[in-house]
């Protein structure tokens, strides 16, 4: 049995997106999770500016620490809106689930895949 390729397995996490909220259609959908993964990608870059110490403290870490900031506040309104999820950083990334107002727990409902 082959094992899935990363692209199969996003194109599943998209139809879990689409079935919480069927009217708002494949494209929107399609299009947050783009914006999701590309807000993912921007994370695992803030870590290594963070992380690497010739770039840690320059104006260019900080507007790139800001723009990640920014962009998660805007889609975490539009998942909120459209289809009920949070996004919560759960590690260095951010994740889609929801938040149990009681516990303060997550359960992660979208899964994040990468390429190797």
């Amino acid at each position: 049995m082959r094992k899935p390729t990363v692209h199969e397995l996003r194109e599943k996490e998209l139809k879990v997106l689409i079935a919480r909220n069927p009217g708002l259609g494949d494209a929107h959908a399609r299009k947050l999770m783009n914006s999701f993964y590309r807000l993912c990608g921007l994370s695992w870059k803030n870590l290594e500016l963070e992380n690497d110490e010739r770039m840690c403290n320059t104006q260019y870490a900080c507007r790139q620490g800001e723009r990640e900031q920014h962009w998660y506040e805007r889609l975490n309104t539009e998942f909120k809106k459209g289809y009920s999820l949070d996004l919560k950083y759960c590690g260095c990334m951010p994740a889609i689930g929801v938040i149990d107002k009681g516990s303060g727990g997550f359960t992660e409902i979208v899964e994040r895949f990468f390429y190797d």
